[in-house]
């Protein structure tokens, strides 16, 4: 029983009732053989939330904002994904783990000891603008130093974000790992991207919607399949050097 309890990890996701909150709860609390806890924020209320969240933690008040920084320190993975969390959220979570994020560069505001992922979901876009060599075709995990989001987008502002985060944490003696995720344009459990141009499709519509000069190509993911990954990366992260290989591109094949 005591070597069954000791594989139970504690999790933190941000806002555990969104599109993509919903499916990162239900991928990340599987375990071999066994439950993690989940515990996170909710953007609509507790009452959204999944039941299977043990606790729904918020910032309401100097009382719950210090429930939430225990919660979030006690915790082995950390999840936020960037299209539901504004550069606040990351900050204070950021401030949790005993870094500042707004010094030059981020130093340590005090001892943190406990060895956490931290696991920041993006999206792929923040790679349209880069580069790529022709002689590969497209773009590698390993080329993230140089990737390039829309000029004027709001990408160029995840990016930022990105870099942040990897900078807090990704530094000589942080006992925290800092991760990112990219997924493509999201789809499947029901999501409200794609289905409008398939029902449009389906009902013979003879006209549709083109972005760019129609010869572009728009990266996907299956929901599921991003929230696999992320759950992949998180109970893996013991072998990954977060210094070398902190980026991972999660786009359908």
């Amino acid at each position: 029983a005591q070597r069954r309890l000791a594989r139970i990890m504690r999790i933190f996701i941000h806002n555990v009732d969104t599109y993509l909150g919903k499916v990162l709860v239900d991928e990340l609390r599987k375990g071999d053989g066994v439950f993690h806890r989940v515990f996170g924020t909710a953007a609509a209320g507790a009452d959204q939330a999944p039941k299977v969240v043990k606790r729904i933690l918020s910032r309401d008040d100097p009382k719950k904002t210090k429930k939430m920084v225990d919660t979030l320190q006690s915790c082995k993975v950390i999840v936020m994904d960037l299209f539901s969390s504004t550069l606040e959220d990351l900050h204070f979570a950021i401030k949790a783990l005993k870094v500042d994020p707004t010094a030059s560069p981020p130093k340590p505001t005090g001892d943190f000891e406990n060895e956490v992922t931290f696991i920041l979901v993006s999206s792929a876009m923040v790679w349209s603008h880069t580069t790529v060599d022709p002689d590969i075709g497209s773009v590698r995990e390993s080329d993230f130093p140089a990737r390039a989001p829309a000029p004027g987008s709001k990408y160029e502002r995840w990016k930022e974000m990105e870099d942040l985060m990897m900078s807090c944490f990704n530094r000589e003696g942080s006992t925290v790992k800092g991760l990112v995720v990219a997924g493509g344009v999201l789809y499947g459990e029901g999501e409200d991207t794609l289905g409008p141009l398939f029902k449009d499709a389906w009902c013979g519509v003879q006209e549709h919607a083109i972005l760019g000069n129609g010869k572009n190509r728009i990266p996907t993911v299956h929901v599921r399949d991003l929230a696999r990954l992320v759950r992949q990366v998180g109970q893996n992260s013991d072998g990954i050097v977060a210094a070398e290989t902190p980026y991972f591109l999660a786009v359908d094949q």
